[in-house]
């Protein structure tokens, strides 16, 4: 509501246009999400249809092959509890091809329908003689090279990020690191003019004054207003795109500055 340049569903009329003061939100919801946004409403629905389809079968290779069996046996085709949950399947399809986005997360609410339809395939199959057993055994090695193979990706990607500078794991060292000192904290977090929006690092907890340590954007003369509001914090500088992230005390709080440079 405060911040969303375009609505969550794309057939929905466009916001009001907003103000971001702060060029790293102004990048992430009135570019970056307006992009999508004008991609999906003005663009052609048939490019979408076919990307979207893509993207779902990827996300549900586990059980897109044993769907496939199990529609296209007459038995599976004539069974009530399978014809119940692909009308389920589809009603929840069509939101996610609604959805200005899509992550692969948002397909939960899809997985218990699966499942009870991959066991409905597996029942099906089990019934039809040799022929179908080989299909079945076929199907399931499909989906399991692709499991393992999606699995391998994401293993390399979080290998990765852990040994370079990416986000999350870097902001998540220094929130753990800060939380081990004693008094509360605030992060004024500077990006480089090429920082991608996809990494941010600014996010808090609902009750922010509460929180152990709180993140915010490096508003230059402007930060005299955080620094105002929170006189009893100790403050720290980070720049995430530098070639080694290393947060600096620009402010003690209730514990002294040499307690910090000791530690």
């Amino acid at each position: 509501r405060t911040y969303a340049a375009v609505p969550p569903l794309w057939p929905l009329p466009e916001y009001p246009p907003k103000v971001h003061s702060n060029r790293a939100l102004a990048t992430q919801h009135a570019v970056m999400e307006y992009q999508d946004y004008a991609s999906a409403r003005y663009g052609s629905k048939w490019l979408l249809l076919v990307g979207r389809s893509i993207e779902i079968a990827r996300s549900a290779a586990l059980w897109c092959g044993m769907l496939l069996v199990a529609l296209l046996l007459p038995t599976a085709r004539n069974d009530t509890l399978v014809r119940l949950l692909v009308l389920v399947s589809l009603g929840a399809l069509t939101a996610l091809f609604l959805a200005v986005f899509f992550f692969q997360h948002y397909m939960a609410p899809l997985l218990a329908v699966w499942i009870a339809l991959g066991y409905r395939g597996l029942w099906t199959i089990r019934r039809q003689g040799a022929i179908f057993a080989a299909l079945l055994l076929g199907t399931l090695l499909w989906s399991s090279v692709l499991a393992i193979r999606k699995l391998r990706q994401e293993a390399k990607v979080v290998a990765e990020a852990r040994m370079g500078r990416e986000f999350p794991f870097n902001r998540h060292l220094l929130q753990k690191q800060l939380k081990d000192f004693p008094g509360g904290h605030v992060v004024l977090v500077r990006y480089a003019p090429g920082h991608s929006s996809r990494y941010e690092w600014v996010y808090n907890l609902a009750n922010i004054d509460d929180a152990p340590v709180i993140w915010a954007h490096d508003r230059g003369i402007d930060n005299a207003r955080i620094l105002d509001r929170y006189p009893g914090r100790t403050f720290w500088l980070i720049e995430p795109d530098a070639p080694l992230p290393t947060p600096i005390l620009l402010r003690a709080g209730s514990v002294s500055r040499d307690a910090y440079i000791s530690r």
